[in-house]
């Protein structure tokens, strides 16, 4: 039985990509869902999302909340300015 995971790789705005722990989640993922994986409060907060890889059309194309995410895909997560 194969199980429908993917790995995120998360790289932090101005930062570098942390290839050691990728955070793996449910095939077929959103950019939301990565987001409410990681704080509940998260989403409310987003601005937008950068991503590298498949699901890309370009490096760094700058996506939504219901972009979906392919396996190694790198994500950024920009807040809106204040957000805790």
């Amino acid at each position: 039985q194969k199980l429908d995971f993917i790995r995120i790789y998360l790289r932090p705005k101005g930062g570098d990509t942390d290839y050691e722990e990728p955070m793996i989640i449910q095939s077929g993922a959103t950019v939301q869902d990565v987001c409410n994986k990681i704080h509940r409060n998260m989403a409310k907060n987003f601005r937008y999302g950068l991503v590298w890889g498949k699901s890309a059309k370009f490096d760094g194309q700058k996506v939504g909340l219901d972009h979906k995410l392919v396996d190694e895909d790198v994500l950024t997560i920009v807040k809106v300015p204040g957000a805790i």
